[in-house]
């Protein structure tokens, strides 16, 4: 089984235009949650049982990701339908679940993320924490499931 764990982001908000860029200790805020989950699931990136992407829109202001992250795989889907931009790139990276993570959660907790990622390996459908301070819980899906609802 494959689980990719993608972060959903968009360079475009209305409420702060750019904010997964904006600069934190001379680094991109958004490198941080990178890094946390590249280090959260080094054993299955290493195995290839896993792949971290930033899934976006088709926008143009998006491409920034691809430049600003440049080693992160970058997604180009769906404006507007996460559920849809989710599918096309589980499609793309053939992975058979998901770890969804908002690139507004910075802080989202390692340990909630790999809960999720044994849950979905342990064939669950779908699996969410709950419990921890605003943005930091973590949820997925299969592929089956999200397939469900289109």
């Amino acid at each position: 089984m494959k689980v990719g764990v993608f972060i959903t982001a968009r360079s475009g908000s209305t409420r702060l235009s750019g904010k997964h860029f904006l600069p934190v200790k001379g680094r991109p805020i958004m490198a941080y949650l990178l890094d946390r989950i590249q280090f959260a699931f080094a054993r299955e990136l290493a195995r290839e049982d896993a792949i971290v992407a930033i899934v976006t829109g088709n926008a143009e202001a998006n491409r920034l990701f691809e430049t600003t992250f440049a080693g992160t795989a970058v997604f180009y889907g769906d404006d507007d339908n996460i559920p849809r931009r989710h599918a096309q790139a589980a499609a793309h990276f053939g992975v058979d679940s998901i770890v969804s993570v908002d690139g507004d959660d910075i802080a989202c907790a390692p340990d909630a993320m790999h809960a999720v990622y044994d849950g979905l390996v342990s064939k669950k459908p779908l699996v969410k924490t709950q419990g921890l301070p605003l943005g930091l819980n973590a949820w997925g899906y299969s592929t089956a499931f999200l397939k469900l609802g289109s």
